[in-house]
Order: structure tokens, then C-alpha cells, then sequence
């Protein structure tokens, strides 16, 4: 048999079946791990020629000349047939690792290799694109409220796709990546990594800020119930009386209980800041415009948060507080994830050392038109009249941050972004707004320049 010149011969006399082996779908952002993947298992079966061109197609006819009666006739070529057919099943392995989109960009090409060749065309120029972004991102890259395992793996999958493209880093290079995208918590893990001497791989690496980040979060777990304190500031009153003690014959009409023996020496109270020993002509803070103390509240009212209820209107906003260690809140319907009734012996300490009741425990969010914050460690004390937010807690539990100002306050996350906003109302900074605005904490602002220029208030007065 002898035929004309003919191109490369196929490396195979039989055609290789091809198993679906791309497991990432190639789109518009991955060519590069796309590629990384079908140009190993082609070489491996010797098939990479197809692709490339060095394997040709071979003539479709070939002639033959008969050894006895010397006679030339054309025939069909074996292996042609085969060629086409190894051919098509490599360019159907290419076809199915195509998302819908690039795959209707190839779709009416018969041949491996115009797929491959019109594919490297389209993808070559933004993969140095993508180069630049990769390191773009590599250099921004932050760790924030990933897990460790997460912000790993996003590292290691830019500098793989680097690699990948012919631009490898160096372990020193990833490690300062990795490093430089860890917040505050992690600088002692930080501080102790830069300052060894000898070689560490990226293993070393993830295993020591696995053990670093489940530290933390042992250390930042608090028991649902501690001993709750919500930061209440008042004061008590006692309300003038009849028969109270006397001095040269006129009753104390201020009014202030004292416990001085001495009636020769009676105590003198100051109007502005409410301390004994010195009057309001005297006292420090009479030009201190930024000294806003409240009037003396009558005893009945006992506390802020809680006074007089026959006259009190329900609070259903929620106001940041920097002092609460849980969240309170007196609606039980705040509760999304509402909890047995509470047993134990904890109470809510208040700032006159009285301990309110808590009915129940659970979990709340709080939905605002641009985000969702989850409340955990809610207590409900139905004495309450204020929905208090323990910004500590908050935080904790949304790993994000307060930032306040003269007249409102910014929740932001960690990349700066903001989150919610909030106003100044009442003296308090308001989480959310609600139609009723009690004035539990708010000052009687009439008092404040008839106490500063030393006039008797109306308290004194009666």
C-alpha cells in the first residue's frame, strides 16, 4: 500500500474516549483556571496535538496500488476517520466545559482546534486585564467577618490564578498579603510571625490563624445571662414636707433630706449640680455651658427608665447605650426567637441599685432600608420603658462599629462602609424612630439658666 506525503500520524491506532474532566465551566472572569485544567489531561493522552495543530488532519482519499496487477486506486483513508473521530470527541469535551454564554459564542465551529484557537483570541487580552486586577485585589484583600478558612482560600485562589497565568509570588509575598489584610485583633499573631527568623510555609500559616481566631472567639463569648446592668443615671428627690428639720425656727424648705446632727451648721444645697456644701454663686460648672445636669425628679418616680405609669407612654424605639451589657427591651414582641421564661436569680441593675424583674430571654433584629442586624442576648424586663441596645453586644454581634457624633452616630463595617444612621433625640442617640418620643431622659431645659444665675427655682420656691 502506498499513499501520498501525509502530515503527522495520530500518537494513537485507536480513539481515546473523553470523560467530562473540566469541573469549573469556563466564563468570563476564569480562562486562566479553565486552561490550567484541560491542558494537563490533553498532554497527558497525547491528544494536546489536535488542539495545537502539530497533529493535522490527514487526507480524506488516499491511492493504492495493487502489488500483482499494479493497478492505482483511490480509497477512503482510515485514518482519516479516525482522526475526525477523536477529533470531535475532544471537541465536545471542550463544548461541555462552556458556560451558556461562551459556548454561544463557539457554537457553530466543527473543529478542536479554531474552538481553542478563537478562545485564546477572546480571553488573551483581558487575562492581563485580570492579572492586574488579581494583584489589585490582592493588595485591598481584608479579612473582615470571613472566616479563616474563607479568607485563606480567597488568597490562595488569587495568587494560584497568578501562577496560573505565568506570574507566580513567592511564599514571603503571599505571607505579607495575608498578613496585611488582618485587623487589630490579630496583631500579636502579626507581631510574632514577622518576628521569626526561619522559613514558614502558607500550612503553617493557616494552621496558626485557625488556633489564633478560635482564641478570640473563645475569649469574646459571654454567657447569655450575666449579671445584666443597664447604664440608668437618676437621682431622688425628696419632696418638701412639713415638720421637716429646723433651723433658728424655719423649716428646711428645699426640701433635701440631711443627715447632719448639727443644726447650728445647716447644709447648703447647689441648684446647678445638686451637690451639698456650696451654693449655685459659687458653684464650678455656673458658666460651664456644656453642663446639662437634669432637675431632681420627685421619689415616686423613682427611676429614668421607670417612673410614674399611670401617665407614661410606651417607648417602642430602640437607643444605643454604651453602658448595657445585654440588650432590654419591654415588648415581648421583639423576640423573633422568644426562649422559655427565665428562672434564674439575675435581675437588671439600674442606676439606683434596684434590680428589675427578667421575664424571658432570646434573640430580635432590627431591619432598616439598607440592612438587617441580628440582637442576641435580649432580655425582656417588662419594667422597663426604654428598648436599649448594648453597643458592645451590638457590635459583637454584627462585627461591625459605632461611630458618634455631637448630633448623631454612624454603624459602619469594617471596610468603612455605612450601615445606618441614627439622630440625637432627647439627649439620646435613637437607633430607630417611632411616633411616640417619651421624655423619661430627656432635660426640663426651663431650670437650667434660672438655676445658673443663682434665682430659686420653683422646686425651692415651693
Amino acid at each position: 500500500m502506498s499513499s501520498s506525503n501525509s502530515p503527522a500520524t495520530p500518537p494513537h491506532s485507536f480513539v481515546i474516549s473523553m470523560p467530562s474532566v473540566a469541573t469549573v465551566k469556563l466564563n468570563h472572569d476564569n480562562f486562566l483556571l479553565w486552561k490550567a485544567q484541560l491542558v494537563p489531561y490533553f498532554r497527558g493522552q497525547d491528544l494536546f496535538g489536535y488542539i495545537d495543530g502539530s497533529i493535522s488532519k490527514p487526507p480524506k482519499i488516499i491511492s493504492v496500488t495493487h502489488p500483482e496487477t499494479s493497478v492505482v486506486s483511490e480509497r477512503l483513508n482510515p485514518a482519516y476517520s479516525q482522526w475526525v473521530r477523536q477529533d470531535n470527541l475532544i471537541l465536545s469535551t471542550l463544548m461541555t466545559s462552556l458556560s451558556e454564554p461562551i459556548l454561544a459564542q463557539v457554537v457553530t465551529y466543527t473543529s478542536s482546534k479554531v474552538v481553542w484557537n478563537a478562545l485564546d483570541d477572546t480571553f488573551s487580552s483581558r487575562s492581563r486585564a485580570r492579572i492586574l486586577q488579581i494583584r489589585t485585589q490582592l493588595a485591598t484583600a481584608t479579612k473582615g467577618s470571613k472566616t479563616t478558612t474563607d479568607y485563606f482560600h480567597y488568597i490562595k485562589r488569587l495568587t494560584d490564578e497568578l501562577a496560573v497565568a505565568g506570574q507566580p509570588l513567592n511564599y514571603d509575598d503571599i505571607i505579607t498579603y495575608i498578613l496585611a489584610g488582618l485587623s487589630h485583633k490579630y496583631d500579636s499573631f502579626v507581631a510574632s510571625i514577622s518576628a521569626r527568623t526561619d522559613d514558614i510555609t502558607l500550612e503553617e500559616i493557616y494552621s496558626l490563624l485557625l488556633t489564633s481566631e478560635a482564641r478570640l472567639s473563645r475569649h469574646q463569648l459571654t454567657p447569655v445571662i450575666q449579671q445584666p446592668s443597664a447604664n440608668i443615671a437618676y437621682r431622688q428627690y425628696n419632696p418638701p414636707r412639713r415638720g421637716g428639720f429646723r433651723d433658728r425656727g424655719r423649716a428646711n424648705r428645699g426640701g433635701y433630706n440631711s443627715s447632719n446632727k448639727n443644726h447650728d451648721q445647716p447644709s447648703v444645697v447647689c441648684q446647678i449640680c445638686g451637690k451639698i456644701g456650696h451654693s449655685a454663686k459659687k458653684c464650678y460648672f455656673r458658666f460651664d455651658l456644656s453642663y446639662q445636669e437634669a432637675p431632681p425628679l420627685p421619689t415616686k418616680h423613682g427611676l429614668v427608665a421607670i417612673h410614674n405609669k399611670s401617665n407614661h407612654t410606651w417607648d417602642s424605639a430602640w437607643h444605643a447605650d454604651t453602658g448595657a451589657t445585654h440588650h432590654f427591651t419591654n415588648d415581648v414582641n421583639n423576640l423573633t426567637l422568644q426562649q422559655s421564661d427565665y428562672a434564674g436569680a439575675n435581675s437588671v441593675q439600674v442606676g439606683n441599685g434596684q434590680g428589675l424583674q427578667i421575664s424571658k430571654t432570646g434573640t430580635s433584629k432590627i431591619s432598616t432600608p439598607s440592612s438587617t442586624f441580628v440582637l442576641n442576648n435580649v432580655l425582656l424586663v417588662p419594667e422597663i420603658h426604654k428598648n436599649l441596645l448594648s453597643v458592645h453586644q451590638f457590635c459583637v454581634d454584627n462585627n461591625v462599629y459605632f461611630e458618634f457624633h455631637s448630633y448623631y452616630f454612624l454603624v459602619k463595617d469594617y471596610s468603612g462602609n455605612v450601615l445606618h444612621r441614627g439622630y440625637l433625640h432627647d439627649e439620646l442617640y435613637q437607633f430607630t424612630n417611632n411616633s411616640s418620643l417619651p421624655q423619661a431622659f430627656s432635660c426640663v431645659r426651663s431650670y437650667k439658666w434660672h438655676r445658673r444665675f443663682g434665682h430659686a427655682s420653683a422646686l425651692v420656691v415651693n
